[in-house]
């Protein structure tokens, strides 16, 4: 079964045109208007917005104060901002058709004299492309009050009537210091403009930095997307998903992998969103490469601990991707060239000031790389496609329309009639509205829908294949209030239907009546959730807010009953959209924000989360998609963690160089493992070969970074363990994760030579991974068999690797177009890291090793390891115009 989007698709288009339309067909209130004079009254304000809106004013001039003075603004403002500001002596206004018809009312002069808090709120944008800044500072001067702009770039900031400085930053872009004499609700649009590099001055401020004051969430990260597209890449590739190796508390798994681990939680527990809708398989070639070109971002961040009750559905971290809306001030192009990859991106206004858009495409290029390895591969690639539309209906309306496609081919033929191989695809797209409800109360709505298709060919040719697929379609709707500079409401719903198609092999597009079936999942999800944060005063912040799941499985689908043995002893039938089973979770969260001085600050939080999907493999190799998604049912029950966080960030005054340490741990129920030698695939009674325990996890995170000046970087370190305790394996005692690793360091450091030129250093160093060794042999029919007593007994040796890049700026500073070459040593001193070991070797006379056929006596195996990367040079050009 499939969802079909379209209709609802186009309801809401054109509802929306239609609300856009009526606004249009009146005076445009959106308009911006500015004036420089010190004074002006009523009479010569409304001349003044005659001739810059060409629009037409009705009124009484005997009723109207025309002679009353007014103040001055020093931003432009919105033309309808500027007409309620004249509530304050008394007027208001209405739209009639064309004209603009003023009142006196001489109530509002009895209202207004009462209100003594006003509000400020706009967008921050860049001002070079008009894109929205997300999480830019807005803040007074000398004060711990301010704000922090939203997922569109708008902030709202109410404050007493009076005389303050604000000042607005953004990392890597000029702060802006802006003098008010705030006297009504006033809108102000901030446009930064990016910092010119030079040896004598900062170069980039680090979001930490910039809002260590402002910053209450524990455990969350912004990722500075100039420096993802500056990361040394595999093969020339930068990549979003490897850059998280950064972070402290992230592992990931091995070289070359796009799996990732977050504070000892397992791979299927990090919510990987794109505009909102989530990824559910994020990695090109079976994990090589990950799907998000970096060219499209316009911001990442990551959430490990407190994660915002707005997001649900996983226990360990949420990685929250925003596209580029695109540029609205001027077409352009830009483009990346490696060895792997093409792509390329063009982005401009559509509508002057109304509406732009962002389109990129990428397509890799491998086949060339193999050689005469590839021959017999027909088709080798995987390609990526964005498109993101804006447009602007009035100034409290905006629309927006982002989508996502990647696809992977390997086609190998095996013969003149016949070929195999593997494809998948990913969609995610949003469609989504944004209404300002005066200038404090903020809504977003939105229709998401995401689908991942795995097909794994026998027969290209017979259209004979393994296809798994899950599907999302969801409405969210989401508000953020800003009641006062000390106090913000956000809250809303969630509204999902899951469909899982857990695995069946298909002819043509019928299932294969010799292959058995896996019967179809689907679930509804419910939520409603909010988050307050309150300043209790002006050094303690209190966060706290929670999440009420309701999760269905609805039929059409077969269910089956085990007995203790894990033996199916019934099955039962439920027709469709029959609601068979339920849960319910409430996941509360708080914390706690201390600012002792400019300088320290403390933190601590706890929060309980929950899943009810999850991903089911055996498999401990990172290069395998057999995969699929599994819902919480009668056989499965929904994993709780709860975790608590305690820490503190201090900078120094004197220097620039900020340092954070937050220690963690997590307790998780019903975790999810599987019963030994597990047969997943063509397998119905897959959920007979899962077994479930808890976990628990803990460990301490230090990051100490410096980002002024010609040399910058930082160093972290995290110290963490992941253990499991499972039913019926390793007699119920603790036993490590197969992705614990104690230890894990990673130093990135970037020098800048000239003006543009630089280069850079990362050097990664982790324990091994958990393996399962044989404690002992016997010997069977003459075969030596091993034996294994516990399960991740040893250990892989310990991972290290040191990256160096290059930045070579072609064109000169400030030049309209852009040319940058990237040149990168990926394990430059050759490290041989393994990433699996196998004991069905033996070695021959020449010191080979061999997998034994002759057995007529037992053969002495020796252990081997496999490693896949030793020292890889790679040169990436990068162009926009």
């Amino acid at each position: 079964m499939k969802i079909n989007i379209f209709p609802a698709i186009c309801l809401f288009l054109l509802s929306l045109m239609f609300f856009g339309l009526n606004l249009n067909a009146q005076t445009d209130t959106s308009f911006l208007v500015h004036y420089g004079k010190e004074s002006l009254n009523i009479s010569s304000l409304l001349e003044e917005l005659s001739k810059q809106t060409n629009s037409k004013f009705s009124y009484n001039p005997k009723k109207i104060p025309l002679e009353t003075e007014v103040g001055k603004w020093e931003r432009e403002m919105s033309l309808g901002q500027v007409l309620n500001s004249l509530h304050m002596y008394g007027i208001e206004y209405r739209l009639m058709e064309d004209h603009i018809v003023l009142r006196y009312k001489p109530g509002l002069l009895i209202k207004d004299s009462k209100v003594k808090v006003y509000t400020i709120s706009g967008f921050v944008t860049d001002r070079s492309t008009g894109e929205a800044l997300i999480a830019a500072t807005v803040a007074l001067e000398g004060k711990n009050l301010g704000t922090i702009s939203n997922g569109y770039g708008f902030y709202s900031l109410s404050l007493d009537k009076g005389e303050y400085e604000l000042f607005v930053s953004y990392v890597g872009l000029k702060t802006i210091k802006q003098k008010i004499i705030l006297q009504a609700d006033t809108v102000i649009d901030f446009k930064l403009e990016a910092a010119v590099a030079d040896f004598e001055e900062v170069v980039i401020i680090s979001d930490e930095l910039s809002r260590i004051n402002d910053n209450s969430v524990s455990g969350s990260t912004v990722l500075n997307v100039t420096s993802i597209k500056k990361s040394p890449g595999f093969l020339g590739e930068a990549d979003v998903i490897k850059s998280l190796q950064s972070v402290p508390g992230i592992n990931f798994y091995n070289d070359g992998s796009t799996i990732f681990h977050v504070r000892g939680g397992d791979r299927d527990q990090n919510l990987i969103l794109i505009d909102e809708a989530p990824v559910y398989n994020p990695a090109h070639m079976l994990g090589i490469f990950s799907v998000f070109t970096p060219g499209s971002l316009n911001s990442v961040n990551i959430y490990k601990g407190d994660m915002p009750s707005s997001f649900g559905g996983r226990l360990s971290s949420v990685i929250d991707i925003k596209t580029k809306e695109g540029n609205n001030k001027k077409l352009s192009f830009s483009g990346a060239i490696s060895p792997v990859a093409t792509s390329l991106s063009l982005e401009g206004p559509v509508f002057q000031k109304k509406s732009s858009f962002y389109l990129s495409g990428r397509r890799s290029h491998l086949k060339w790389l193999l050689g005469n390895d590839g021959e017999t591969l027909s088709e080798l690639y995987f390609s990526d496609f964005n498109f993101k539309y804006n447009y602007r209906l009035n100034e409290s309306n905006r629309l927006f329309l982002s989508l996502y496609a990647g696809k992977d081919k390997m086609r190998n033929r095996e013969s003149f009639l016949k070929s195999s191989g593997i494809s998948w695809k990913n969609f995610a797209g949003t469609l989504r509205w944004n209404h300002l409800f005066g200038d404090k109360l903020f809504m977003n709505n939105s229709f998401i829908a995401s689908n991942y298709n795995y097909d794994l060919f026998t027969s290209y040719e017979l259209n004979n294949r393994w296809n798994s697929q899950i599907s999302l379609f969801a409405f969210k709707s989401d508000f953020s209030y800003y009641i006062s500079p000390k106090s913000t409401l956000k809250f809303g719903i969630f509204l999902g239907d899951h469909q899982y198609f857990p695995g069946n092999f298909l002819s043509g597009d019928n299932l294969d009546p010799l292959v058995p079936g896996v019967p179809d999942k689907r679930s509804n999800e419910s939520s409603i959730y909010l988050n307050h944060e309150f300043w209790l005063s002006e050094k303690l912040v209190l966060r706290y807010g929670f999440r009420l799941t309701s999760w269905k499985n609805k039929g059409e689908t077969y269910e089956f009953e085990y007995n203790n043995e894990y033996q199916p002893v019934d099955t039962f039938y439920y027709a469709g959209n029959v609601v068979y089973n339920k849960f319910f979770s409430f996941e509360p969260r708080m914390s706690l924000n201390w600012f002792m001085n400019n300088s320290l600050s403390f933190k601590m939080a706890f929060a309980r989360n929950s899943q009810f999907e999850y991903l089911i493999t055996n498999s401990v190799s990172p290069f395998t998609s057999l995969e699929v998604w599994l819902p919480a049912g009668p056989n499965i029950k929904p994993m709780f963690s709860d975790q608590i966080t305690s820490g503190f960030t201090w900078k120094s005054k004197d220097l620039p160089l900020y340092f954070s340490f937050e220690g963690f741990y997590k307790i998780m129920y019903n975790y999810i493992s599987y019963a030994d030698h597990a047969y997943m695939l063509f397998n119905p009674h897959v959920e007979s070969e899962l077994r479930f325990g808890k976990g628990k996890a803990f460990g301490a995170e230090f990051l100490i970074k410096k980002t002024e000046g010609r040399l910058n970087g930082w160093m972290s370190y995290t110290r963490s363990r992941s253990l499991l305790k499972i039913s019926g394996i390793n007699s119920l005692n603790y036993f490590p994760a197969r992705y614990d690793r104690p230890n894990s360091f990673d130093l990135n450091i970037s020098y800048r030579l000239k003006t543009r030129w630089s280069i850079g250093a990362n050097f990664i160093y982790s324990s091994g991974n958990p393996v399962t060794t044989p404690t002992g042999y016997y010997f069977y029919n003459n075969y030596q068999v091993p034996f294994y007593e516990e399960r991740n007994n040893d250990r892989l040796p310990n991972y290290h690797r040191l990256d160096l890049s290059t930045e070579i700026q072609l064109n000169k500073l400030n030049s309209k177009n852009e040319h940058k070459l990237l040149i990168s040593i990926f394990n430059i001193y050759n490290r041989q890291n393994p990433f699996n070991i196998n004991f069905n070797k033996i070695v021959d006379e020449s010191g080979n090793l061999l997998v034994p056929l002759d057995h007529s006596e037992p053969p002495e195996l020796q252990p081997s390891v496999m490693y896949l990367y030793g020292f890889i040079p790679s040169i990436s050009y990068q162009f926009s115009f």
